[in-house]
């Protein structure tokens, strides 16, 4: 849970996670502490944070819809783009 809320994921966000080596903690902790957040449409958001795997630096973006239980988590990726997303914000 994050802040008290229910996070679920739908079957690609796992999927992807699992492919890009993303876990449910950096998830709930982005959502709880994010570096940069965008409302994308109507109860749609995009969260970044700045995360160092393998010794690099990286942005993790995640892709949320916002519910009234909590949050439905459609994607997460990894971006060497740091400054592409950030310029979203």
């Amino acid at each position: 849970m994050s802040n008290g809320r229910m996070v679920v994921y739908s079957q690609h966000a796992l999927n992807q996670m699992r492919e890009r080596d993303i876990s449910k903690r950096e998830i709930s902790f982005i959502l709880n502490k994010p570096d940069g957040l965008v409302e994308q449409s109507s109860g749609k958001f995009q969260a970044v944070k700045l995360v160092i795997k393998n010794s690099r630096p990286f942005l993790l973006v995640v892709i949320y819809r916002q519910t009234d239980a909590g949050y439905r988590i459609i994607t997460a990726f990894l971006t060497s783009k740091i400054n592409k997303y950030l310029k979203q914000l």
